[in-house]
């Protein structure tokens, strides 16, 4: 890869706002105010959000979070295209178990989602990956079909008794009717931390064993990963943060991006590839999203990948990061025009004030753009952080229209879906009462 890539794109804050001519009006911006999705006298936190492509819906999962108690809760919300409640449904809930880190995702062939999450049951001498199928019944309530599924098995792929999965991430796969679920796993007494993977039919059934993507070793960990699936390619692109453990002594941890390719059907189909990679720089956090049908030059492609990332440059002495982001082919290539770097090298969005964290993505198909958003955090110089989106070509994978402010106060880990028609339902945890929030991204 070229090491030459991080020439970046200055998008400073002072300009974030400077008219662009009239062909950026349809990248879109935020479209309505923050609204709730949910209400409770718990901590709602982490949510993770899909679009119903049959009923026009969103559905929103999250975990309530009660401090000093074994019984974190999972919770889904169904939200209207434009913003209404319609009600929802406990996915995973009761005493002795901690249950964090959901992420969801939509079957338009059966109408249904799989729900996934981290489980810890003290009872238990390993963390799991639980999940759930929920459906609608003739009423049209959303009710869980069938028992709760245990993703990954003891003893296989490689897994020990003494697992700790963690920070699950699903995709369906249309052409291949089938999910992959993978997940960062670490088994006791090891120095590093690995990238696992599940397939399950549509039944919620393990198609195969539990098999790694990625393992660790001395001088490698993995973490974070997350997935998205590519119907024209019928493939799924995994992506996780390596750590490079020979450079700990740098001021900044040495973190790359990698991934690979995995057939919509379960079969690696690529070794991992570096994603953003370089000596000089750091990159965390990944987030993953598709769009299958791409048009170049007038020939259609096989779609393409936007992957984001937090972006650490130690030599520039802000003590903060900024967000990298580069096109990816379906066959798992670095596309787009790149950054000043040139072709198949990121963008660089730098914030000249303070760090940005905690970037997702989401693609429109009906837009046919990629929506980033993040969140700053500020510190003490600036105590408000907030939340930003930015729309993406995918042509050139470079940054169209404005960077537009959201305007939630202190949002942590936001979330973010596409619609059908070039809207968007972002979401985010709001401290104070710690509630879930929403925001409608769309054309006015």
């Amino acid at each position: 890869m070229n090491k030459k890539f991080y020439y970046p794109v200055i998008l400073a804050l002072l300009a974030m706002l400077v008219a662009l001519p009239d062909s950026a009006l349809a990248a879109g911006k935020p479209i309505s105010e923050w609204f709730l999705v949910s209400h409770a006298p718990e901590i709602e936190r982490q949510p993770a959000v899909a679009y119903n492509s049959q009923r026009n819906e969103y559905l929103v999962v999250f975990y309530n979070d009660r401090p000093g108690r074994d019984d974190d809760d999972i919770r889904a919300e169904r939200i209207s295209k434009n913003g209404k409640r319609l009600g929802g449904i406990w996915v995973s809930a009761g005493l002795g178990a901690e249950r964090r880190n959901p992420d969801v995702t939509y079957n338009p062939q059966l109408d249904q989602y799989l729900v996934v999450w981290q489980h810890d049951d003290p009872n238990n001498t390993q963390v799991n990956i639980r999940g759930q199928l929920l459906k609608y019944d003739a009423a049209g309530n959303l009710m869980k079909f069938g028992p709760e599924i245990w993703v990954n098995v003891a003893g296989s792929g490689g897994c020990s008794v003494n697992c700790y999965a963690s920070k699950p991430a699903v995709a369906y796969a249309n052409a291949a009717r089938k999910y992959l679920v993978v997940w960062e796993n670490k088994e006791a007494f090891n120095v590093s931390s690995d990238i696992f993977a599940q397939v399950l039919l549509e039944n919620g059934a393990r198609w195969s064993v539990t098999y790694p993507l990625a393992r660790g070793a001395w001088g490698y960990s993995h973490s974070n990963p997350d997935v998205a699936y590519n119907r024209s390619g019928n493939g799924f692109l995994v992506v996780w943060e390596q750590l490079n453990k020979d450079s700990e002594s740098v001021p900044v941890p040495h973190t790359d991006i990698y991934g690979l390719i995995v057939d919509g059907g379960g079969p690696i189909v690529s070794s991992p590839l570096p994603i953003m990679s370089s000596s000089s720089y750091s990159e965390a956090n990944p987030s993953v999203a598709a769009i299958p049908l791409v048009v170049v030059e007038g020939v259609q492609t096989k779609g393409q990948f936007l992957v984001a990332a937090e972006f650490y440059d130690p030599r520039d002495g802000r003590d903060a990061s900024d967000i990298a982001t580069i096109l990816v082919n379906a066959n798992g290539s670095l596309g787009g025009s790149g950054g000043y770097g040139g072709p198949g090298t990121p963008f660089i969005l730098r914030n000249l004030f303070a760090p940005d964290i905690n970037p997702v993505v989401a693609g429109s198909e009906g837009l046919n753009q990629f929506l980033l958003i993040w969140s700053t955090y500020f510190g003490e110089r600036y105590p408000v952080p907030t939340l930003w989106g930015q729309t993406f070509d995918t042509l050139t994978g470079a940054p169209h229209g404005n960077i537009e402010p959201l305007g939630a106060p202190f949002p942590t880990y936001p979330a973010v879906a596409s619609g059908s028609s070039g809207d968007f339902l972002v979401t985010t945890t709001i401290p104070g009462d710690w509630e879930i929030f929403g925001s409608l991204w769309g054309i006015p």
